[in-house]
């Protein structure tokens, strides 16, 4: 049986477009919830297994997007 790593790379990896130039991400959680503005492509990705990052249920790692601190911007908002 195959183990899960990450629902957007179980079935391999896609390549990333090399015309993206950023985006906004919001997380899902139900409270704290944090949005991330993205104002350039992303360096690389990385897969982190610790404990303190979120990951899909039944996933092993979490899949984090690396891009330059000076090239993005995070607000954290409370949400009810």
């Amino acid at each position: 049986m195959a183990v899960s790593i990450h629902p957007s790379v179980d079935q391999g990896v896609k390549k990333g477009s090399a015309n993206f130039a950023g985006g906004t991400l919001t997380c899902l959680c139900s409270s704290q919830r944090v949005t991330v503005k993205l104002d350039a492509n992303v360096a690389h990705n990385h897969a982190c297994g610790c404990t303190k990052c979120w990951k899909p249920k039944g996933a092993v790692f979490s899949v984090v997007a690396v891009v330059g601190a000076t090239r993005s911007r995070s607000r954290r908002t409370a949400t009810s």
